[in-house]
């Protein structure tokens, strides 16, 4: 999980200033992600708890993450 925290706020870095034909932009992401121990194997039932993380974030503020962990009992949002 630590790795896709560190990979999530390495994305939020990377776009948080995009220069377009010499104008600057500020730009900021809502993430969700979800991690699977292999006990979702549907693709469809990973991307909705994908989609409830991200619907998470976005109730958080901007430019936030969250992550569910698809593997622990009811699906704890972390």
């Amino acid at each position: 999980q630590a790795e896709i925290e560190s990979l999530c706020n390495k994305l939020q870095s990377q776009i948080m200033s995009i220069d377009v034909l010499d104008s600057s932009y500020s730009i900021t992401c809502s993430i969700g992600c979800a991690i699977s121990d292999g006990s979702i194997n549907d693709f469809d039932q990973l991307f909705r708890q994908a989609d409830k993380a991200l619907y998470k974030s976005k109730n958080n503020g901007k430019n936030t993450y969250s992550i569910i962990n698809c593997a622990q009992k009811n699906s704890a949002l972390l």
